[in-house]
């Protein structure tokens, strides 16, 4: 579909209340496959993959794709749905960029669910803890992305994907992930600059839509500091942890992840809502 003047593809299955689920960096609607199924028997479910990711990743050579430019392009998207307020579930990027559009155009959603979302900078308070995790995130960035430009593809993967959830979890995936993960390696390349998307307390503040924040038992902690401060300014919000898990907690802990969004989109499913 068209969005803007780039294209989103999609999976689309089932049928009722949209439900779009948006994935992270290094990821596409191949990510959700543990939940699309599952979730198509209720909603219509649409997982994205966002511009310059697979099946069409960014080339070498183009402008990096920032999360403003994807914001706009997903609200394009789902306003072109033209099927009233849809449930949004984002992880990682993806709930950054969830935060951003249930913040902007909060009548487009009846519910959002933020699974780990990536730091916002401008969010998180200016305690020395916060600037210490946040430093190391940019250096383990760097360095990833410096290794997949010299070609050593694997190694960067491997030195992100861990950093971002436990030691080894790169050598635990299987190869489908790691397929995954090399066709849209270039992604991180706009993670330090989307950190530094102007998103504030006070945007935060504009969300009146129920939330779902998600984290996994074992995520680094700066995903807690995130959802730490979105603790203090969301109005309507449920928090809950799921057991097993890190931040990839969509695929390391599917069943409960699926049945604790299930239980709680239906919760807040009002169809009448709907065009």
């Amino acid at each position: 579909m068209s969005a803007n003047s780039n294209k989103i593809e999609f999976i689309e299955r089932g049928k009722g209340t949209p439900l779009v689920f948006i994935h992270g960096s290094l990821s596409d609607y191949r990510s959700w496959a543990l939940q699309i199924q599952s979730f198509s028997k209720n909603f219509q479910t649409i997982a994205v993959s966002l511009p310059n990711m697979y099946p069409k990743p960014l080339e070498r050579e183009k402008n990096l794709a920032v999360i403003l430019q994807h914001a706009d392009d997903l609200l394009s998207f789902i306003k072109d749905l033209k099927k009233g307020p849809v449930h949004l579930v984002g992880h990682s990027r993806g709930g950054a960029l969830a935060l951003i559009l249930a913040a902007g155009h909060p009548d487009l959603f009846q519910s959002v669910v933020l699974a780990d979302p990536a730091p916002l900078d401008a969010l998180l308070p200016k305690l020395s803890k916060v600037l210490v995790e946040l430093k190391k995130r940019n250096t383990f960035i760097i360095e990833a992305v410096d290794h997949i430009e010299k070609g050593d593809l694997d190694k960067g993967l491997e030195l992100f994907t861990d950093a971002v959830s436990n030691k080894d979890t790169w050598k635990k995936l299987p190869e489908i992930g790691k397929q995954i993960r090399r066709e849209n390696a270039l992604s991180l390349k706009s993670l330090i600059l989307d950190g530094k998307a102007l998103f504030t307390v006070k945007d935060a503040m504009n969300i009146d839509m129920p939330v779902l924040l998600l984290t996994g038992e074992k995520s680094p902690c700066l995903y807690g500091m995130m959802h730490t401060a979105l603790e203090s300014r969301l109005c309507n919000f449920k928090k809950i942890i799921i057991s097993k898990a890190s931040h990839g907690m969509h695929r390391d802990n599917p069943d409960e992840f699926n049945t604790i969004v299930f239980d709680f989109l239906m919760k807040h499913n009002n169809p009448k809502k709907q065009i």
